[in-house]
């Protein structure tokens, strides 16, 4: 980003009017001399004009000066980079006062210095340098609401938003999110949110917690029909909750039309991706006949993707389905075992189960599932 600024500057700069037409005509064969790589030309050309007090050139000499470009790399030439860039900001050139802003903000070069740093930014922010306004939202947001200009530094950061930077839509977003020296306003993070989210730039994870927020009512009023909207652009974006939870509302007709087949498809891209309560959902669906030819296989292999993640409702249902004894995948052990495993993990219906079917199963096959239940467990669901 510095570098395209950078490069930015020398072409904005060779449009610029300057006092004379003399410094025009220096300036202009100086970046010629610079864009050809005759270094020694344009510092022949350049540095008079900036020794004069021309702020374009005096950035000019700042960025040969820190690239090492036709300079002396020697211990003084960071420091004369330095010279020509505070020169050039305090004859008013913005991308200067930016950089000048950035490097007492970060300690690059120069001594580590809040103050400074908020200082020069706010004078490129109010010369309407989008990067700065970004800028002295960080130190906002940094100083939790409470840096040395708060008011400033937020009014500078909505002007970046609102111009389209994208990062700092998301930070003024979670400003209002989280509450960062403001009330907490999650109507307005979801507008800021939701630009970024639509050309791709916000995060899956937090597409889906917005959708989360909205469906069950967190810190905002239930709106089904906004939670739709986020589960489904964080379903586009490859987030597997987020695809259980739209066809789970394809399902109910929250927020959107009810239309089982779509269901069924948000739930297999969800089940596809590991999604245990998809999976348990698909098994339940192939177990019952629902939307689907009823097949117990596919129930079974479905209820069992989830059971092995730990998913209690899975575990005794992938029970009940091993038990039933007009099916070839009757196994009462393996039935007992997942039954025994879902009681542990909180299905009281497991140890009603367990009692019924050691009035049907020998002492052995009890001892057996309960000896593959604790192996089971002990080896967190990948020896069952």
């Amino acid at each position: 980003m510095n570098a395209f600024r950078f490069l930015a500057s020398f072409a904005i700069s060779a449009c610029f009017l300057f006092g004379t037409a003399v410094y025009a005509q220096h300036y202009k064969k100086g970046l010629e001399a610079y864009q050809r790589g005759d270094f020694s030309m344009a510092l022949l050309k350049w540095r008079p004009i900036a020794e004069a007090g021309n702020a374009d050139a005096q950035y000019a000499l700042f960025q040969m000066y820190i690239r090492v470009e036709g300079v002396p790399n020697d211990g003084n030439t960071a420091m004369t980079a330095m010279h020509w860039l505070k020169s050039a900001a305090e004859n008013g050139h913005v991308f200067a006062q930016f950089q000048l802003g950035y490097r007492y903000h970060y300690g690059m070069t120069l001594e580590k210095d809040l103050k400074e740093a908020t200082k020069w930014y706010l004078l490129a922010a109010d010369n309407g340098d989008v990067e700065a306004q970004y800028s002295l939202g960080i130190m906002y947001v940094d100083g939790g609401g409470n840096n040395s200009h708060p008011a400033k530094s937020l009014e500078a950061l909505r002007s970046a938003a609102e111009s389209g930077h994208s990062a700092a839509q998301a930070l003024l977003a979670s400003v209002y999110e989280k509450g960062i020296g403001v009330p907490v306003d999650i109507s307005e993070a979801d507008e800021w949110y939701w630009l970024v989210a639509e050309r791709g730039e916000l995060d899956a994870g937090t597409m889906y917690e917005f959708g989360r927020r909205y469906y069950f009512g967190d810190g905002v009023a239930v709106d089904y029909n906004k939670a739709f909207r986020w589960f489904q652009i964080a379903s586009q974006n490859e987030n597997p909750d987020a695809m259980f939870n739209v066809g789970a509302m394809h399902s109910k007709g929250q927020g959107t039309e009810e239309n089982d087949q779509l269901a069924l498809h948000f739930f297999r891209l969800a089940a596809a991706r590991g999604h245990a309560r998809a999976q348990n959902t698909l098994g339940f669906r192939y177990n019952n006949g629902d939307g689907v030819e009823k097949d117990m296989t596919e129930a079974a292999r479905w209820y069992e993707l989830a059971a092995v993640q730990g998913l209690a409702a899975s575990q005794f249902n992938l029970g009940l389905v091993l038990s039933k004894d007009n099916t070839l995948l009757n196994d009462v052990v393996a039935a007992y075992m997942w039954f025994s495993v879902a009681h542990e993990n909180g299905i009281d219906r497991g140890a009603e189960r367990m009692d019924f079917w050691e009035e049907h199963m020998s002492v052995d096959q009890i001892a057996e599932a309960k000896r593959m239940a604790a192996r089971c467990v002990a080896s967190n669901y990948t020896d069952c």
